[in-house]
């Protein structure tokens, strides 16, 4: 089972990447709950749609706000798409980066047993 230098430097970071993991995905989903409690309850119009539907109901709302969430939507579903599209692309690139890992260990599998038989 000998690896290349290059081979063993790779795997060792995927290891390290796949034990930081789990710590560095609890710390953003913690961020991403704060930020969304602070807007929930300080920028209600962002967030809140039952706040927002009260409004409107109310006719609470000035009409100033009204043409700027107008505005705002189309650049807030643009960067949704475009947020969605960057998640795909990196899915593509871990998938490559495990394709190239299992490469590796299907050839140690074949080193193993070229050997065991020799």
């Amino acid at each position: 089972m000998d690896l290349s230098a290059q081979e063993k430097a790779y795997i060792e970071k995927r290891i390290k990447f796949a034990r930081s993991w789990p710590v560095a995905g609890m710390i953003m989903i913690l961020v991403l709950a704060i930020i969304g409690i602070w807007l929930f309850w300080t920028r209600p119009l962002l967030i809140n749609p039952w706040f927002v539907l009260s409004q409107l109901k109310a006719d609470a709302m000035p009409e100033s706000t009204l043409i700027i969430m107008a505005a705002i939507l189309p650049v807030s579903m643009l960067m949704c798409m475009v947020s969605v599209v960057v998640f795909i692309l990196i899915g593509f690139s871990v998938f490559s980066k495990e394709r190239k890992y299992i490469s590796i260990i299907h050839r140690l599998i074949a080193e193993q047993t070229g050997k065991s038989e020799g």
